[in-house]
């Protein structure tokens, strides 16, 4: 019975030091995305909405394309029309 209850016992503080070292590692990766967050000052580029100029300017490129392959789509069809 004793040997049992040791068996469990180890199992049990295996399982807690594990348990304790996943904690820890978590706690190491939260305070490097912290400092990261800070050093790359992410909340003053939040508050500037920077992400939002960013997106803006890569829709407005991707509108600008569009435009120009809207504008050869029309002028090859006014072409095809002509040639009829």
């Amino acid at each position: 019975m004793s040997r049992q209850t040791t068996t469990l016992a180890s199992r049990r503080l295996k399982s807690a030091r594990e348990q304790v070292a996943d904690l820890r590692r978590e706690e190491e990766e939260r305070e490097q995305a912290e400092r990261w967050l800070e050093r790359e000052r992410w909340g003053e580029r939040l508050e500037r909405r920077e992400c939002a100029a960013v997106c803006g300017d890569v829709v407005g490129g991707f509108e600008k394309v569009c435009e120009g392959w809207r504008e050869r789509l029309l002028a090859q069809d006014d072409g095809i029309g002509v040639a009829m």
